[in-house]
């Protein structure tokens, strides 16, 4: 975890947030990382970004979007918004 702890430090200072806390978490995958994380924090909501594909290319390319996946699996309510 120390490579990507001073690789989170290293993009927070070019950003110019030196104080941010960020948590690492390993899971299987994001879906069930976010899902377990979200349980262990007793959290109510997720809030989630998302490209929010345009519907003839989310019908094209499937969906590869974490938010609906998780809002799909999810046992508490899932906020997406699109970035």
């Amino acid at each position: 975890n120390t490579e990507i702890e001073e690789r989170i430090s290293k993009f927070f200072y070019k950003a110019g947030t030196i104080e941010q806390e960020v948590t690492i978490y390993n899971d299987y995958s994001v879906e069930h990382g976010l899902m377990n994380y979200s349980k262990k924090g007793n959290y109510d909501i997720l809030a989630i970004p998302t490209r929010g594909r345009k519907p003839m290319l989310h019908f094209l390319l499937g969906s590869r979007s974490i938010g609906e996946d998780v809002a799909n699996h999810a046992n508490l309510p899932v906020l997406t918004f699109k970035i």
